[in-house]
């Protein structure tokens, strides 16, 4: 969940990238969309137990 603050500072970072302004609601719903693209793109890899013991034995 984003703060007022953070909202506040999409607002901004929004408006200047493409110059419109939008609501309080738009900016918490965007950026918490953003933050689960940011998460899902950027989340680690699972790497079973029997790949490391593999890589390990090249």
């Amino acid at each position: 969940m984003l703060t007022n603050d953070q909202i506040k500072q999409f607002q901004i970072l929004y408006k200047n990238r493409f110059g419109v302004e939008i609501s309080g609601k738009e900016a918490r719903e965007n950026g918490e969309r953003l933050i689960g693209l940011v998460r899902a793109v950027y989340q680690p890899k699972a790497v079973s137990k029997n790949h490391i013991k593999t890589e390990a034995l090249k």
